[in-house]
Formats: structure tokens, C-alpha cells, sequence
């Protein structure tokens, strides 16, 4: 789950620089990202054990970073992701005269991932 957050806010921050290659086709490529998510987030429906990943942060003051995926935060995790393609591919079409769309799908691909940050975070810490 770690990864893929980093994943999701390491590609919010290469969009601007992509949209320069793939121009108007970066929203569709930027879907992807969600949409990939939205499958791996959807293997852990049906368990009955939530998924918890832990990392040492700073040990001496007992700070992690924890991850936590529960059946309520995987259902909002879900609709972050599933929304979040929509988002995409909308935008595609309605931002086509947009001057700023590369800071635009950054902007846009970050807010999903703190959202999914939130969600999946076992403290706010």
C-alpha cells in the first residue's frame, strides 16, 4: 500500500514534465493510475483481516508510518480511485483549451493521493 501511495504522488509530480511528450493524451494516461489502483485495491475485497503495514519512522519517539485497510476504508479508498478515473477522462475533454493542463493533472493527481493517504493512514501523524 506504501508503494503505491508513493507511486500515485511521484507520478502527480512528473505530469507537468510528461504532458510536454504526450500532450493532450496525458489525462488518458494519468487514468491509468487510478485505475491500476482501483484493481490492486480491489483484490482485498471479501477479507475479513484488515491489511496493516507498518514502518519505523523515528523509533525513539515511536513514530511510523502505518498503513491501514479496513472494509470502511477500502470502500472510500475505492470510490476515491474509481471517481478518480472519471475525474481524468473528463477533464480530457473539458480542460482541451486549458493553457496550464500539465499543472492542472498534477494538481489533480495529488489531491487523489492525499485523499488515498487519508483514507489508507492509520494516524494522521
Amino acid at each position: 500500500m506504501a508503494l503505491v501511495l508513493l507511486f500515485a504522488f511521484l507520478v502527480a509530480l512528473l505530469l507537468p514534465i510528461l504532458y510536454k511528450l504526450l500532450g493532450r493524451f496525458t489525462a488518458f494516461f494519468a487514468a491509468l493510475i487510478p485505475a491500476g489502483i482501483f484493481i490492486y485495491l480491489f483484490q482485498f475485497i471479501g477479507q475479513q483481516v484488515p491489511e496493516i503495514e507498518s514502518y519505523e519512522w523515528v523509533p525513539s519517539l515511536g513514530l511510523s508510518f502505518s498503513f491501514y485497510l479496513d472494509g470502511l476504508a477500502l470502500f472510500f479508498a475505492l470510490l476515491i480511485t474509481g471517481f478518480g478515473v472519471l475525474v481524468f477522462l473528463y477533464a480530457a475533454g473539458y480542460m482541451r483549451s486549458y493553457q496550464q493542463q500539465g499543472r492542472f493533472y498534477g494538481y489533480l493527481m495529488l489531491f487523489m493521493s492525499a485523499m488515498l493517504g487519508l483514507v489508507i493512514s492509520d494516524n494522521l501523524l
